[in-house]
């Protein structure tokens, strides 16, 4: 596909993305000022009704000198103390507003990219088939609309047997994650430019996502959202995900990709514990490669949780290089008929696939 119709397409989105993000500061701003102007109206309400008890006490009787400095001098600690209460009531209701926020505009920003995502995949379809109908030579097939979600027919070993074999892709990725891309058009075309097929596509996007540490980099203040590093960005202060990253940039390589939700045996978690509530909340990718859907985990191949404190000690070995036969006697699945493992994909509430199970 010529890349300056991609890039149309991409400026198209682009517009969008920061009308979504004009709207995300301007809720904000309102929020925040509806949440001020509640606390100043409670303070000036305790506050008043502090001073009339002050008043009301020194009113009393007639007080001496003494009795009146230590009236006051309780009425100080008093205001110190409730001044105190307010400002932790307000950091409180700050961070659940911020929290509650964050939420809204991760749904909102998934929303906008699983739209975006649709369009770029329908483009590239349309112009890979008017490039088929030009040229008698033919390309390998990859399907035009998501296929439905059903287990792989193949092994990861019949796929490939060490990751050994994707060490040139794998040095691209990082000689690219060296530099900075204006476009996700361009970071995607040097990216998987020279891939030979679609599982190498999606493992070069895959690699260059999980080469960043963001715990390290440094992120420019002037950097947009819809730039790849204010995505980054994004992703570093809990606005974007790494999944929603990979989607995107699978959509620009022409993969079908969804992003699940479910439940991880991440750090924390103990053998026999129920999932009943949020605590191991996760995400990850299922990429349509080698006919079939895989699994891929940023997150855990990035060696780094999301918003990690930590920075990886240089040279740990990587689990994701580790894998197993997803079929193994370590990691057998129950066997279901079609149509409910059908409907397990579309309610997307899963436990999260071990690393033995994800492609890389």
């Amino acid at each position: 596909m010529d890349v300056a119709v991609q890039k149309q397409m991409e400026m198209k989105h682009r517009l969008e993305e920061d009308d979504l993000y004009k709207k995300f500061a301007k809720q904000r701003a309102a929020e925040e000022a509806r949440m001020n102007d509640h606390l100043k109206e409670e303070w000036e309400t305790e506050l008043e009704k502090l001073t009339s008890q002050f008043e009301r006490d020194l009113a009393l009787k007639k007080r001496t000198r003494e009795e009146s400095k230590v009236l006051t001098v309780k009425h100080q600690k008093e205001r110190e103390e409730l001044e105190k209460n307010m400002t932790i009531k307000r950091d409180l209701k700050k961070e659940n507003l911020t929290r509650k926020m964050l939420e809204h505009e991760r749904a909102a920003t998934a929303a906008l990219v699983e739209k975006h995502s649709k369009e770029m995949m329908r483009l590239i379809q349309e112009k890979r088939s008017e490039y088929l109908e030009d040229e008698e030579e033919t390309i390998q097939h990859y399907p035009a609309q998501p296929p439905p979600p059903l287990p792989p027919p193949q092994t990861k070993l019949d796929i490939y047997t060490d990751p050994d074999e994707f060490a040139e892709v794998d040095q691209l990725a990082i000689q690219v994650a060296q530099e900075d891309q204006k476009t996700f058009t361009d970071l995607v075309r040097m990216l998987v430019g020279q891939c030979i097929s679609d599982v190498e596509k999606a493992r070069t996007i895959f690699r260059w996502i999980t080469v960043k540490n963001l715990n390290s980099i440094t992120f420019d203040d002037s950097a947009h959202g819809d730039t790849p590093m204010g995505l980054l960005r994004g992703i570093k202060y809990g606005t974007e995900s790494y999944h929603v990253l990979f989607k995107r940039l699978c959509s620009y390589a022409g993969l079908h990709c969804v992003v699940i939700k479910g439940y991880s045996k991440s750090a924390g978690y103990q053998p026999g514990v129920r999932f009943e509530d949020n605590r191991f909340r996760n995400s990850w990718n299922a990429v349509y490669v080698a006919g079939a859907w895989r699994f891929v985990q940023c997150n855990w191949g990035a060696r780094h949780l999301v918003n990690a404190k930590e920075v990886p000690k240089p040279g740990g070995k990587n689990k994701s290089d580790s894998l197993s036969d997803p079929c193994g006697a370590n990691n057998k699945l129950n066997k279901k008929r079609i149509e409910n493992f059908e409907k397990l994909i579309l309610m997307i509430e899963h436990v999260q696939p071990s690393h033995t199970s994800t492609l890389y």
